[in-house]
């Protein structure tokens, strides 16, 4: 469908704020109830074992990454009418920092750890040098877009792309965030005082801060639903797809269940808890009004 040039840059045009009001609150906390019913009431473990099988997990998550973030720099290039290249970079950065909860798991993190300012300060600096990831996979997907015409060159960019994260940024990352870490140990937290199952006084900053992600998730919808393809249901899918590739969960559960030492079920469970919150979050903010409008546009 032709979209003229003033509705094209109108995200959120016709939409029914009412309703998407509502969408949005309960996306945020259903999204979230997801992890919580699986941690506080059927007891799955958090998923703390580290993967030995590092290639595997790093090239299925690196290039679903990588795939995502190629496709959605187009579509917000597209829906800003091409206007800069930069302008569109910040945006993904921005959503990607967002979905990835930069900010909410810095303020949980530092708000159980002990002590608190210490702790903040430590965790926004191994931060920092975490969200380096996100911005060189941004400034790479926009430096190559150019040359990303065909099927088969988006092909190729999502290959180098993800070859450069698991190969050569993301260890370069790892060593930042290790040596931010060691030069500031003095700052990091000495001990936590959340402890599962968590009370109110974890819950409530929990729930609220989760707005990060499902903001996030939202502006994702906006800059690249009429781009999905098919009607409301298959765009609603590869949405949900879009969003687990971003969160890193779109293969995770699965290979932390085959390499974890762990039983298969139990480990399945215990990274797919993560896997089912970010399809939760993909899935009900495609339904929440949001897919309902653009799809009966069509």
């Amino acid at each position: 469908m032709a979209v003229s040039a003033t509705r094209e840059l109108r995200l959120f045009a016709d939409v029914r704020w009412g309703r998407l009001a509502k969408g949005f609150f309960l996306t945020a906390v259903l999204s979230l109830s997801v992890h919580v019913v699986m941690t506080d009431i059927l007891h799955v473990p958090y998923p703390d074992q580290t993967v030995k099988a590092w290639l595997p997990f790093r090239l299925a998550t690196d290039f679903a990454m990588a795939w995502g973030a190629i496709w959605l720099y187009g579509c917000i290039h597209t829906a800003l009418q091409q206007r800069s290249r930069a302008l569109s970079a910040i945006i993904l950065f921005l959503l990607m920092c967002g979905l990835n909860e930069t900010l909410r798991g810095w303020f949980m993190n530092a708000y159980c750890g002990v002590p608190h300012l210490a702790s903040a300060a430590f965790l926004a600096l191994t931060g920092l040098a975490g969200a380096l990831s996100y911005a060189t996979t941004v400034a790479l997907a926009a430096l190559g877009w150019r040359y990303m015409e065909t099927g088969w060159q988006k092909a190729a960019g999502i290959l180098i792309l993800g070859l450069l994260l698991t190969f050569a940024i993301n260890p370069l990352v790892s060593l930042a965030q290790q040596g931010i870490a060691a030069h500031f140990q003095y700052l990091a937290p000495t001990h936590g005082w959340c402890e599962m199952p968590y009370g109110l006084n974890v819950q409530i900053p929990s729930y609220a801060t989760f707005v990060e992600p499902a903001l996030a998730c939202l502006f994702c919808a906006a800059f690249s639903w009429r781009y999905l393809p098919g009607g409301l249901w298959t765009k609603t899918l590869v949405f949900t797809l879009l969003i687990l590739a971003l969160k890193q969960q779109l293969f995770a559960a699965f290979i932390y269940a085959f390499y974890a030492k762990l039983p298969f079920w139990t480990a399945l469970s215990s990274m797919g808890q993560f896997s089912l919150e970010a399809a939760a979050l993909g899935l009900l903010t495609a339904l929440s009004g949001r897919g309902r409008r653009v799809s009966s546009e069509q």
